[in-house]
Order: C-alpha cells, then structure tokens, then sequence
C-alpha cells in the first residue's frame, strides 16, 4: 500500500517528498520506509519527530536527503495558529487560537488531534483524546532525558514560587528547562516553567509510568510542597496527593484545620482521600474516623437535590450535639478551645487562620437560628458569616449565606436590595453539590417571590417541583407562604386555606416551634381566612396576637368592617415602626390610602397613595396594589396624579379580587363557639349534651343564642353562614 502511493506521487512529479508525522523509535519500520524511497531519483525525507528518531542516521547512509524536524521546531506561535487550522480545514475564532495555544502551547501534533476532536460532542471525551495523544509522547520524551519524576512533579506545581520549586526538584530545574524546551511545551512569556493546561494534565496521569515506591515518592514531594504553598483552593489536591503517600498525619492537621472548606468546597477530593484509609489508622486517628463518615454521608449519590441542611446530613438546630462527624458540633468544638486553637501558619502557609471557616459555618446556622427566632440580630449575623467566608477564601460558604440574605430580604419586600443578593449569591467553580442544591433552593424561592411581587402567573415555575418532605419545616412554610398568595392571585385562596389550615391544626400545641417559622404560619393562615371571607374567625384570632406583626391583617379586618379610624390607627401606628418590614409597610399605606379615600380625606389618600407607588418604582412589586378592589385602586391612582403602564394595568387586570371589599363579622363566645362547633360533629341535641357535660335544656338556650348572633332559624343554615363567615373550617363540617 506504501509503496503503491509512493509510486503514484513519483510519476505525478519529479520531485519526491516523503513526510514522516510524528516517527517513532521503530528502526524497523524506518529502514523499510527509507528503501523504498532510496529507489527513486531525487527523493527527499522530512521526518517530523518529538525526539530522536533512527531516520536521520538510515537516510544518511543511505544518501537519501532528509530534514530532521524536531523538539521547539514543532511548536507554533499564537499568530501561526489560525494558518494552521486552516490548513487543516478548520476556521476558528481568535478566541478558540488563544485556549488552543494555552493548552497545548502550539504542539502541532497536538493541535491537529485538538482540532480534529472539536467535531466530538463530548467535552470529557475531546479531552480525552488530547491527552491520549501526548502523554506517552511526553512521558517518552521527559524519560529519555531523565527528567520524567521531575515533570510530573512540576506538573503538579508549577504554580508554586521559584524558592518552594528550586527545594523541591533539587537542581533538575535547568535539566528539566532544556528538556521542555526542546520539546517544545513551554509556553512563551510569563512563568519560566509554565506548561500548557493539557500537558500539565496529561503529565498529571503519568505517575502509572513509574514504579509503586517511586510513585508514592513523588506524591509524597508534591504533598510537601503544597503544604508550602497552596491556598485554599488548593486543599483538595493537597488532600489528594497525601492520601496517595499515605501521609497519616497530613490528612488530619487536613481536616482538624480545614474540614469545612474540605467539605464545601472540595468534596470529591476529600471524599476520595478519606474513604479507603485503613482501619487501623481510623481507630487510631480520630478525625480520620469523623472525615470518613462525613465526607461520604455528603458525597452519597442522591435521586434527588438537596431541599435542606437535615437532608444534606447537617444539622443546624445541633450547634451542641455530641456526633463526632458532625462538622457542626465540630466547629462549635474549635471555637469554644478559645486559647488553644492554633493557626495554620506553619502548617500550610497562604491559607487563611483557621476559624474563618468554622466562624462563618457557625454563623450561618446561628442566623438561620436567629431569623427563625425573630431576632434582630440575625441580618448582621448573616452579613458577618459572609465576611467570614470572603476572608476564608470559601466562596462557596459565601454565596450560601449571600443566598440566605437574599431570600429573608424578599420575603421582607426588600426587592431591589434581594435581585442585587441574587447575582452575587451565583454558583461558584468549587462549591459541592449539596451546597448547591442548598444555595439554588434559597435562590428559587427569592426568583418565585421577585416574580409573584410583579404579578406573575407563571412565577411558581421558578419554584419546581418542592414536596413538604424534601425542605425543613422553615423552608416548607415559606414554600407554603407563596403557594398561598400565589392562590390569592390566580387560583383558589378556599383550598389554600384548607392546605395551611391542616399544618395550623397540626402545629397549633408545638411549644418548640420557633416565633418567626410560628408567626409565618399564622400570618399565611390569617391572611387566607380574611381572603375567604372568614372576619369573624380572623377577628378572634388576631385577638390572640401581637398588633405589631399583625398590623397588615389587622387593619384590613377593619377595612372590610368599614371602620375608617381603625384603619388609619393601626395603619399609622404601625407603618413606621422599627419592626415593620418594606412589604408590610407598602401595605399598610395602600388600606391607609383606601380608608382615607373612603372617609372623605383625599389629602391623606393621594398622599399615601403616592407612597405605594414610590415602593412600587423602588421595590418593583405590584403586591400592595393588587390588594386594593378595582375601582377603589383606579380611583386613588387619579387621586394621586399617576398612571401605570399598560404592562402593570395588564397585570393587574389578571389577577383575583384578593379579598372582600366588606366582611360581616359576628362575635361569639367562648362557649358558644364550643356549642358551634358541636353542632358540626353530632346530629342530636342530646349527643352534644353529652359531650359537654350539660342538660338537653342547656343546651338548647345555647344553641337558640348561637342561633340569634347568626341571625339564623336552624341547625343547617347556621353551619352553612359559619362556614362562609369562617366560624367553621371545610375539614370541621366534614367531622
């Protein structure tokens, strides 16, 4: 076959030249190819090769020209890239040129098969196939020169400073220079050993090469001089190559001083290094025991995201537990040893004290702790768990509380302030898995909630499909919360209202659940029955309440009782309160703006009217105008002076009539609302006597009272006009 094409390019030409691409070692198949071409009149060789080849010297004897192409002479420069492509048939961008030159420094081989391998869909498999292609070509290479050990070191570390480098290779530093050199795979400018990215990598696999003892010596040299030099996102590597050395003691200072970015950060890394280690030194290196347990419970294959730190493997309420392998209790551990706990300068320099990583772990538990508690403290607390993770160099700690910040400035109505939370609370290059699923749920919530403010139909699409069994109980009520004014919008506000009424029942005696998930609950709750027509209800709930958190709820019972003073009182106490959230407040103004509309005083209307528009060009949200009846909104908007725009009208003609412009509202008794609800659950008079421990005749002067505040005759139109009032939940009647 050779020689038949030799022969046909012979007879087309009177100059034959025979190119030998990348040639080998085999002096075989070199003397065969060189007789051939020996037959012919003016033959020339061209031999294209990485190293020495046995053509030159079977030419020479031979009297056959050649021309011996190798080592730097096989490396193209940046601007002859895009030529060469070219050549090759391939039109690329100046962009593509530059990540081709950075990767494998203009290597024409390499190039061709980088190339050849864009046309593969694949990303890991057109990798895959560069690196196929030079590393035993360099590996070859580097050996034939003596220097392979010292390559695939400095492929490891390149990036280290030139005094960790000159300690480390001992003197191979020029001999390994010359030897890249010659091969061409220096890259020009900067670094004066800087390899391109695929060489590095391909170098990087080389260590089956060499022997198991020698192997397991360089790993040892590459661990020392990370330990020199990496920073923070070098710890994975570093925990890497200690594992494959076998370095104990490495791997625990590793995860005494660093498991959170260990575990935030560098997850596969650690799980792999921690995984197999022997039984032997588990038992006796406890941390080696926690790291192990940990970094598998976090890296586990998962059916589905992440929904919460419980269902990750952490748990936040568990600052004090006693579980060694949580990292948890862990952190809490460093940080109460106060005097004790010692820096990582010595150990692993560049890396920041330990402690910022553990104070920002800490601290973005404590401030979900805190926000779920409602206390003050916990906006700062979040802010500094941030700083923390910035100063840790733990990006992925970071944008978790960044995250956490954006979803409690949403749910307060701070919108502008969460959009500009939700860009920087981005994916980070080195985050695990679960932190991200942890990460995106905070983020789906906030896009649902930005979404939902604007009148979004489509909002709860941002949200996917969240299942009370995949989220913590804080995370499910707000879940929950939006569903809910989501069914206030566009959907069925009776249904939701038996959906949060069922998770009311069930956590009406938990003592344990802490006051901002309660106040949630209570506030989503209230808020449907006022919506389903249930005032006299939410009249008697809202007794039991706090004005201040129920301000909102509050005055719009007294809106729909007509009660014109009430509202403007409560609205004005309320609205400029320290406590009072952007979202509450925008409300407030909004029923203030009606109340004042209703009453006559159009001075206070368009001037509280103009402050619900403010917060709408502030805030972007449509919420507090949709609350507001359709002609009562129309008409304060020309009170005020002010048109939206046809998008904004177009929204608001979308939506539901979220609440009743007026609300009957009846006022029982304790005893009566028992008597009430009695005549739900039994058929008889004497069943309810029964059941509550009184005669017949008592029972009938108190049903004839219930009766008379209804303003009904009989059993069945009493339950009917509870039901509608409220009085009576859906799940009640049916009892």
């Amino acid at each position: 076959m050779l020689d038949q094409r030799i022969r046909e390019c012979a007879d087309e030409s009177d100059i034959l030249i025979v190119v030998v691409d990348d040639a080998g070692d085999d002096s075989t198949e070199a003397l065969r190819l060189v007789d051939v071409i020996h037959e012919y009149e003016s033959p020339h060789l061209v031999v294209l090769s990485r190293g020495p080849s046995p053509f030159e010297d079977l030419a020479r004897v031979l009297g056959v020209s050649s021309t011996i192409v190798t080592g730097r002479d096989l490396a193209l420069a940046r601007e002859d890239i895009p030529a060469f492509a070219g050549a090759w048939g391939y039109d690329i961008e100046e962009q593509i040129a530059d990540e081709l030159c950075h990767t494998t420094g203009g290597w024409a081989g390499a190039l061709r098969v980088a190339l050849d391998a864009r046309s593969i869909a694949d990303p890991a498999r057109r990798e895959r196939a560069v690196l196929d292609y030079m590393r035993p070509r360099i590996v070859e290479h580097l050996d034939a020169h003596g220097v392979l050990r010292d390559g695939i070191i400095l492929a490891h570390v390149d990036d280290a400073p030139d005094d960790v480098l000159d300690g480390l290779l001992r003197g191979a530093i020029d001999p390994l220079r010359r030897a890249l050199d010659e091969g061409g795979v220096l890259l020009p400018g900067g670094l004066a050993l800087a390899m391109p990215t695929r060489l590095r990598s391909a170098l990087g696999e080389a260590h089956a090469s060499l022997g198991v003892a020698e192997a397991q010596r360089v790993h040892q040299a590459i661990a020392r001089a990370l330990v020199q030099h990496s920073t923070v996102s070098g710890l994975g590597r570093l925990a890497r190559h200690a594992r494959a050395a076998n370095m104990w003691s490495l791997l625990e200072r590793l995860w005494r001083d660093h498991a959170i970015d260990l575990v935030t950060e560098h997850l596969p890394d650690a799980h792999a290094a921690f995984r197999e280690i022997p039984a032997a030194e588990r038992s006796r290196r406890r941390g080696l025991e926690q790291a192990a347990t940990l970094t598998a419970r976090l890296a586990a294959p998962r059916t589905t995201a992440v929904r919460g730190f419980t269902h990750a493997g952490w748990y936040p309420e568990g600052l004090d537990t006693d579980d060694p392998s949580d990292v948890v209790s862990l952190s809490a551990h460093l940080l109460e040893r106060g005097s004790e706990r010692r820096t990582s300068v010595g150990t692993i320099r560049h890396v920041p004290p330990r402690g910022f990583s553990d104070l920002a772990w800490v601290g973005l538990v404590r401030g979900i702790v805190a926000w779920r508690a409602g206390t003050p403290a916990h906006d700062e607390i979040f802010q500094r768990a941030a700083t923390e993770a910035r100063s840790a160099e733990n990006v992925a700690l970071e944008r978790l509380a960044l995250a956490h910040l954006a979803l409690i400035r949403a749910m307060d109505g701070d919108l502008r302030e969460a959009e500009q939370l939700l860009e920087r609370a981005g994916a980070s290059d080195r985050e695990a898995e679960w932190v991200r699923d942890l990460r995106e749920l905070c983020l789906s919530m906030v896009r649902t909630v930005l979404r939902l403010e604007n009148l979004d139909q489509e909002s709860l699409s941002a949200l996917g499909d969240v299942s009370e069994n995949d989220v913590g109980f804080d995370q499910w009520l707000i879940v929950l919360g939006i569903r809910a004014q989501h069914g206030l919008l566009f959907g069925d506000r009776v249904r939701e209202l038996g959906r949060v009424a069922r998770v009311a029942r069930l956590r009406a005696d938990d003592d344990t659940l802490p006051a901002r998930d309660r106040l949630h609950l209570d506030r989503t709750y209230v808020e449907l029955l006022i919506a389903a027509g249930g005032h006299t209800r939410a009249v008697d709930f809202l007794r039991r309440r706090s004005r201040a958190e129920f301000a909102v709820p509050s005055a719009r019972v007294a809106f729909a009782a007509r009660d014109w003073s009430a509202v403007h009182r409560i609205a004005a106490e309320a609205a400029w309160h320290s406590g009072t959230t952007t979202r509450d407040r925008t409300q407030l103004f909004a029923l203030m703006a009606g109340a004042a509309l209703k009453s006559g005083d159009h001075e206070l209307a368009a001037t509280s009217a103009t402050r619900v528009l403010e917060a709408r060009r502030s805030e972007r949200s449509l919420f507090a105008l949709a609350t507001l009846p359709p002609d009562l909104r129309s008409r304060l908007l020309d009170l005020a002076g002010a048109s939206l725009p046809s998008a904004d009208q177009e929204a608001l003609g979308a939506v539901n009539e979220m609440y009743p412009a007026a609300g009957e509202i009846i006022r029982l008794t304790a005893r009566e609302d028992v008597v009430l609800r009695a005549l739900a659950q039994h058929p008889r008079l004497a069943d309810i006597a029964a059941a509550l421990s009184v005669s017949v005749n008592t029972v009938k002067k108190q049903t004839a009272a219930v009766y008379a505040k209804l303003g009904v005759h009989d059993r069945r139109q009493a339950l009917q006009k509870a039901s509608r009032l409220g009085l009576l939940t859906p799940t009640e009647l049916r009892e």
